[in-house]
């Protein structure tokens, strides 16, 4: 009960309100890589895997994969606490999520360091104005001269695996 409510406290701290419909209380457990992470909803002890929303961060094998992964890890690890809204599944049964927390929002600082890639997909045009900023700043992975998109980059480990 004490943790709910710290978790709670921390919420208030966050957005200075309670959590917008559809978005929950949670409690960070660990990061996998830049976007992708585990983490439990207050009052539940299940782990769930969570894919931030809207972006693709490099894997670890690339340039930024790891500083993203170390992004991610730290931001979270401060206060473990932070709003979780869940958009939908994904094919691998993951929770896309958006993430607040003290810092901000994880998904769009990702894209304003650039530490991750907007799929052309994604409609969203305030994360993709972020991205823009990213790219005209050189920020990150940006400061490359042809940075590859992660999913290009996993398409090719596919390739080099068959042959």
């Amino acid at each position: 009960m004490i943790k709910i409510f710290k978790l709670l406290l921390i919420s208030l701290f966050v957005n200075h309100s309670m959590p917008n419909e559809g978005s929950s209380i949670a409690e960070f457990v660990s990061a996998k890589d830049g976007d992708t992470i585990n983490y439990r909803l207050a009052g539940d002890s299940k782990i769930r895997v969570g894919r931030l929303a809207f972006i693709d961060c490099p894997e670890l094998k690339q340039d930024y994969g790891d500083i993203a992964l170390a992004y991610t890890f730290l931001e979270l690890s401060k206060d473990k606490a932070f709003v979780c809204t869940i958009k939908k599944k994904d094919l691998y049964n993951r929770d896309l999520i958006v993430v607040e927390y003290s810092g901000g929002n994880l998904n769009n600082n990702l894209v304003r360091l650039g530490l991750a890639w907007i799929p052309c997909s994604i409609k969203n045009k305030q994360i993709k104005d972020l991205e823009s900023w990213a790219r005209n700043c050189r920020v990150g992975l940006w400061s490359k001269d042809n940075p590859v998109e992660p999913w290009n980059y996993r398409k090719l480990e596919k390739i080099k695996k068959c042959s």
